[in-house]
């Protein structure tokens, strides 16, 4: 039987109690969670460690920022391993909320899926934002359902922005008294 030092054996664990309680581990707020992938927009790409503390942040301050609730139906474009998921991936969770992985979907797509999931919140890339405007099946009724669209990655085109403002209206940020 091969065995590796200081992991348990398959055939042992196979054998064990079946319904046993893990052991308790104590988790600090500074303790790390996880290491997501920076693209490099201020450098080289590199891992970036978050903490316990920080992922928590995420969750409620990101579910604020986005307007998020149980119902919300959230829908995200690109890879998970990248912050920007995690941007809207962990107040979801936090809610309760329904999450859906969109990735390698062109315009038409895209816009099927918000129309038919009635989707509420989007991350997305700015290539992604000018596919939908350019599908033929594009239309402000087929977008309506969403309340929120974080564009990251790269800068969104001051025309296509426009374009956004002009058939989706209620996306666009309005300044407040």
């Amino acid at each position: 039987m091969f065995k590796i030092s200081g992991f348990m054996d398959y055939q042992f664990l196979k054998a064990g109690p079946k319904y046993s309680e893990p052991d308790e581990i104590d988790i600090h707020q500074d303790d790390p969670v996880n290491i997501i992938y920076s693209s490099g927009t201020t450098g080289l790409p590199k891992g970036i460690v978050h903490t316990h503390y920080i992922r928590g942040l995420y969750c409620s301050t990101f579910a604020s920022s986005w307007r998020m609730q149980p119902e919300s139906i959230c829908l995200h474009t690109g890879a998970v391993i990248f912050n920007g998921a995690f941007m809207l991936m962990m107040p979801t969770m936090y809610l309760g909320s329904t999450f859906i992985f969109g990735r390698h979907l062109d315009g038409r797509q895209l816009v099927e899926i918000v129309e038919k999931e009635r989707v509420t919140q989007i991350t997305t890339v700015p290539a992604q934002m000018i596919a939908m405007l350019n599908a033929p099946n594009f239309s402000p009724e087929a977008l309506s359902s969403i309340e929120a669209i974080c564009c990251m990655g790269a800068p969104l085109h001051k025309k296509h922005k426009e374009l956004w403002n002009r058939h989706c209206p209620a996306l666009s940020t309005k300044p407040t008294d």
